[in-house]
Order: structure tokens, then C-alpha cells, then sequence
């Protein structure tokens, strides 16, 4: 398959749309090689050699060709998967040549009113070009997008491409403009190898919707690899206890192992050898005192009583119980049984 990535005005982000697609496919597992039809910037062949100095990435193969390339790139359609063409940001003889011989044209489109100026021009070399091969599908994918959830360019650049130019297909996924793009294009890699999450998904939501677009809706490519699916580890969200829940293939009623409950279970005391503390509106728990704590602390509202060892004499225990007798409304009931 052809994919051209061509716009007659430069700085929409022909270059990188075309490395990271070519990343994507190339982890997938297809055998892409990028045509560099850009006699003036080379974005692609500087990549492609920063990528070759890296001996942990996958080599992707970056070819230079100018002038008339729609015999090159179609002899190269017969040995790879994807052939990817970069074409220069203006109306070129690469351009044209490169779209007669294609099965599809992306073109990034940033959603500003100067770059949405010069698809006036790039429609009417499009439908030249269909003259020669009708089946050129052309796909408007929106590019470099604000990230701001309050500042809704995509959706107005979408609905004027809708209106405007129904010739053109508009991609539903979004490029937007990120930092990790420059970074992993200075680096010789996609942001699908990059540490951005985001830009990640971007890109390969993107790269499913032109395959399935290509090849029918949701129809992988022919030669796409099968790899079974394996569950990752946050595939089994966690589900109340005593509710169902699956292991493996296996449903499983009850309780998850593991979630049994293990709060503490403490006797409720009324002695005096137990920390105290005021009432509420309700019985507290009382838990057992610390042994070492031996005086009477009295804090606002907050007192304790706490014995030595949590042995007292029997006249001890009187002195103790006359003095909870006196202040009731401090220390509550605590008479033992």
C-alpha cells in the first residue's frame, strides 16, 4: 500500500505524521520504508539516520527519490507492506507523481485559517490527479490541536471540512500539538516508543482508523500479523465482596481471596484499668491502656485513665471508683461488672 503524506504548504506536520506512522506499522510488524520526496528538507532521511545509530530500535529503511517517482515507488509496493512517501510542502512534481501511483493522501491539516487557506489549491490538483487514478482516496487527518479542553479549533476546522470540501474524508482522530513529537523525532524514534501516553494512543488509534479506512471498515490488512490477546495485569478490576468475579476463563462467586475483613475485634471494657474517653452521642470502644502510662492526663475534653500494670489493690480500686462516681459527666460509666 501507497500512502502519500503531502500538502502544498509546509510547517503542517507532513515529516512527523509520516516517521510515527511508519513507527507504528513497523511495530506491528510490517515492512515499511519511508520515500524521502523532499529535495529541499530532508526530515525523513535525518531520522532515519538517527534511528540507524541506535542499535536497540528496529531499522526502518529511508530511500531519497526525486522527480517522477510514481515506477519507484510502485516496484517498491511489490517488496514492502507500506510504502510511505514525504512529500515537500508545496505543489511539486514528487507531489503529483507520487499521488497518481498512491492508494491514499493524508494531509495534516492544522486548524488555523492560513493553512486552511491552501486546501482551495490542493483540491484542484486532487481532482487533476483522479483523472489518472480514481481510486486516490484523500483523508484529512487535523493536526497540531490546541490541548486545551476549552478551546474547540478541531471541532470548527471539522465541521468547515465537512462543509466545504466533501471530497475529502476527515480522519476522527486528533494530533495534537505535543512536546514528545519533537522529542522522538530528535531522537530517531515515534512516540510510540516514546514516554508520552497520550501521544502514544494518539498515534495508534490513528494508524487503526487508516488501515481499517484502506482496507474496509475495521478489516485488518492481509498481511497483518495475528498475536493472541493477553490480559494485562488491570484487566480484573477489583468487585465487592460478595459479588462474582473471574479468574482466567472462570467465573467465581463469593469473596476475592484476600478480601476478608481484618479489622481488629476488641471486647468492650468497663473497668478501670482501660483508657476512657468522653462520650458522644454513642458508646465508644474502649481499648486497653498502655502499661507504662500511670498518671491521670486531662486535655479539653479529652481524658484518660490509665493504670501501671493493670493490677490495682482493693483500696485502690475503691479511691478510683469514688473518684469516677464524682465526675460522671467526664468519665461516663465506667463501674465494673
Amino acid at each position: 500500500m501507497i500512502l502519500v503524506n503531502g500538502h502544498i504548504k509546509g510547517g503542517v506536520g507532513k515529516s512527523t505524521q509520516t516517521v510515527n506512522i511508519a513507527e507504528e506499522l513497523n511495530a506491528r510488524g510490517y515492512k515499511v520504508v519511508i520515500v524521502e520526496a523532499d529535495p529541499t528538507i530532508r526530515t525523513s532521511t535525518n531520522w532515519g539516520e538517527d534511528r540507524s545509530a541506535d542499535d536497540a530500535l528496529k531499522p526502518i529503511t529511508v530511500m531519497i527519490k526525486y522527480g517522477d517517482v510514481s515506477q519507484a515507488v510502485t516496484e517498491l509496493d511489490q517488496t514492502y507492506d507500506f510504502v510511505l512517501v514525504d512529500a515537500a510542502g508545496k505543489d511539486s512534481t514528487e507531489l503529483r507523481t507520487a499521488m497518481a501511483a498512491a492508494d491514499a493522501l493524508l494531509v495534516p491539516q492544522p486548524p488555523s485559517n492560513a493553512d486552511l487557506d491552501s486546501l482551495n489549491e490542493l483540491d484542484d490538483i486532487v481532482k487533476k490527479v483522479r483523472r489518472v487514478n480514481p481510486d486516490l482516496t484523500t483523508t484529512i487527518v487535523i493536526s497540531r490541536a490546541d490541548t486545551h479542553p476549552f478551546i474547540d479549533d478541531a471541532a470548527q476546522t471539522r465541521a468547515l471540512l465537512h462543509s466545504e470540501y466533501p471530497d475529502f474524508n476527515v480522519a476522527s482522530t486528533v494530533i495534537h500539538e505535543r512536546r514528545a513529537y519533537r522529542a522522538a523525532l530528535a531522537a530517531g524514534r515515534g512516540v510510540v516508543k516514546w514516554k508520552d501516553p497520550k501521544a502514544k494512543a494518539e498515534m495508534q488509534v490513528l494508524v487503526t482508523e487508516l488501515i481499517g479506512d484502506c482496507h474496509g471498515q475495521g478489516t485488518p490488512h492481509p498481511k497483518a500479523p495475528t498475536q493472541p490477546h493477553r490480559p494485562g495485569r488491570h484487566c480484573h478490576r477489583r468487585r465487592r465482596r460478595g459479588s462474582t468475579y473471574r479468574t482466567g476463563n472462570d467465573l467465581v462467586e463469593g469473596p476475592r481471596k484476600g478480601t476478608q475483613d481484618r479489622r481488629l475485634q476488641l471486647p468492650l471494657q468497663r473497668c478501670p484499668t482501660a483508657t476512657a474517653r468522653p462520650r458522644q452521642g454513642r458508646d465508644r470502644q474502649v481499648l486497653p491502656a498502655h502499661p507504662r502510662r500511670t498518671r491521670l492526663a486531662t486535655t479539653g475534653r479529652s481524658v484518660r485513665l490509665t493504670s501501671a500494670a493493670g493490677t490495682l489493690t482493693t483500696g485502690e480500686r475503691h479511691d478510683r471508683r469514688l473518684q469516677q462516681a464524682s465526675m460522671p459527666e467526664v468519665y461516663g460509666d465506667l463501674s465494673c461488672p
